[in-house]
């Protein structure tokens, strides 16, 4: 599509002419979340922007940010794939060390409770924490998922 004739689905998109769509019907239904992928890849940032941005990305994966729109961002900020792969490797075991610690410190909370309000509510207590760190491991399975399935489509797409 040549670049006059690009049909740009907000007046954001048109200021800053990295998302083109193909068509008016894909115009009107744009939605971000589908058309994240820039129309044309951006140039990679040198090492010292690079370090910066994945800097400011560990942080915000650190503060519990969107997984998806930060890698996504990355992408779409030059920076490598391999910067990002490695990050995420990091970002997971910062969560196994954490949970690791959580699963080692809740047999001392359950005798503590088990002390303070009785065995049976220790008991329940322990399950019901048990269910949320597997409910939280399940939730950061699935939100890697979703990033390494977008970074497949960056990969293919480029």
């Amino acid at each position: 599509m040549v670049e006059s004739d690009a049909r740009y689905p907000n007046s954001w998109e048109a200021t800053v002419k990295t998302r083109l769509c193909c068509s008016e019907a894909c115009r009107q239904r744009f939605s971000a979340d589908e058309h994240w992928l820039p129309s044309r890849p951006p140039p990679l940032a040198d090492g010292a922007e690079e370090s910066r941005v994945v800097s400011e990305a560990n942080a915000r994966m650190a503060r519990g940010e969107d997984l998806r729109v930060i890698v996504r961002e990355l992408l779409c900020s030059s920076v490598s794939r391999e910067a990002i792969e490695h990050l995420l490797r990091m970002h997971e075991v910062r969560g196994n060390d954490a949970r690791r610690r959580s699963e080692a410190a809740a047999p001392v909370e359950v005798v503590g409770k088990a002390l303070a309000s009785g065995p049976l509510s220790a008991l329940l207590s322990m399950f019901r924490g048990e269910s949320k760190r597997t409910e939280a491991a399940r939730e950061r399975a699935d939100a890697h998922a979703v990033v390494l399935e977008d970074l497949h489509t960056w990969s293919t797409r480029w």
